[in-house]
């Protein structure tokens, strides 16, 4: 009833609409919203058979939204996984990043994940799930991540999506993959050069796996695959989807909002991430971590997707140097419902803070937040650097002749 009462305030008492000029089949809109504090949200519709919707990883590491936009002439972009982005791993994704049906990271989680193609059908947002499966000569060896940092009681798997080594120490086994054979076994050692036409096997000193492993030999036949699971449901041993990316909470699914609790249980799925040297990554298996995305206010990105097939970006804005203050942004059961108001029958969470950005109409639109860690340094005019984004591109129509005003 709470959020009922809420989200009426909001339509009762909006005081501004503000609109720029705008494509075919593609509107942005501003508005400042009274609620019992200001929220100030950004939203951008875009109907998926006039544009194509594509992830786009930044070509240095990390970008702004505002430097891809402009790199790739895309006419708006938003935002889009979270990330480390401390420490000798800054700069990796963190979580199923999957660009034009190649892997760049997986954490192996059962998440709400966003995939799709870009063939006019809308997207798919559901609980998605890849269980990877390592077949060296008859043995199947498991697989806990994928373009991870490795801890001394995990088996990663590094592809040259990776970086040009694995980045590990020497407590392990590394055994490299090159044309489906394994090339070469090395014990003891670590930060190994990865393959262009394979990958590697990285193996911790303190896995069960770790004894098996004498039995591999150089030459031995390799087969590395995949099953994808939305919802429980398994669809194919390869992927279906041209791009996936997996959220911080499923917001809506089904057209009934999550609530705090089954948030909760979304992020306690799978095992505890390895920190190594990034003393701030998310790990929401923490329950101090997981409280602070879910239940404290933050500035907000989420996209959804509406009943007429077409998607729904929106990015609220918020102080990010304080949390639970005026202006400060939303809650994750708050932005759930606000998605909902807003026709969404499937939401999800993305990344949000210091990294929520909406760029359109040649300009980033919001107003940018500062990082929490270091408030008193200013945030870039074009804003934070970020692993990847959604970019938006002209379908049909050729770009001067779909642009009209409102």
């Amino acid at each position: 009833m709470k959020y009922l009462i809420f989200f009426l305030l909001i339509f009762f008492f909006n005081i501004q609409i503000h609109t720029i000029k705008n494509y075919k089949h593609l509107v942005y809109k501003k508005k400042i919203l009274q609620s019992p504090d200001q929220l100030i949200i950004h939203t951008l519709e875009i109907n998926p058979q006039c544009y194509d919707i594509v992830l786009h990883r930044a070509q240095h590491g990390a970008e702004s939204v505002y430097q891809m936009a402009q790199e790739t002439g895309a006419i708006a972009a938003i935002n889009g996984g979270i990330f480390r982005f401390l420490g000798t791993f800054k700069n990796t994704p963190l979580g199923l990043l999957v660009i034009d049906r190649i892997i760049h990271t997986d954490l192996q989680f059962l998440r709400g994940t966003i995939a799709w193609n870009n063939n006019g059908t809308p997207p798919t947002i559901a609980p998605i799930n890849i269980a990877w499966h390592l077949n060296i000569n008859g043995q199947l060896l498991p697989i806990d991540r994928i373009n991870q940092p490795r801890a001394d009681n995990e088996a990663i798997v590094y592809t040259s999506e990776f970086k040009p080594t694995t980045l590990t120490n020497n407590n392990g086994i590394e055994i490299t993959i090159e044309n489906n054979n394994v090339f070469s076994i090395k014990t003891e050692s670590g930060n190994n050069k990865i393959p262009k036409s394979g990958f590697v096997y990285s193996v911790g000193i303190d896995t069960y796996t770790f004894s098996s492993l004498k039995n591999i030999n150089v030459g031995d036949h390799v087969n590395l695959f995949y099953d994808i699971q939305v919802d429980g449901i398994l669809k194919k041993k390869y992927s279906p989807f041209q791009y996936m990316l997996s959220g911080s909470g499923l917001l809506i699914y089904n057209n009934t909002c999550s609530t705090k609790e089954q948030l909760h249980k979304e992020l306690l799925e799978g095992s505890s991430i390895f920190y190594g040297d990034h003393p701030h990554i998310p790990d929401y298996h923490n329950t101090k971590n997981r409280t602070w995305l879910i239940e404290q206010k933050h500035p907000r990105t989420a996209v959804g997707v509406k009943k007429n097939g077409n998607w729904l970006f929106i990015v609220v804005e918020g102080n990010r140097t304080t949390c639970n203050t005026k202006n400060s942004g939303i809650t994750l059961p708050d932005l759930a419902h606000l998605m909902q108001s807003l026709k969404c029958i499937y939401a999800l969470n993305l990344d949000g803070g210091s990294s929520s950005t909406l760029y359109y109409n040649g300009a980033v639109q919001n107003k940018l937040s500062r990082s929490f860690l270091a408030p008193q340094n200013p945030i870039h005019q074009n804003g934070r650097s970020v692993t990847d984004a959604f970019l938006i591109f002209p379908k049909h129509f050729k770009k001067n002749s779909i642009l009209i005003d409102n």
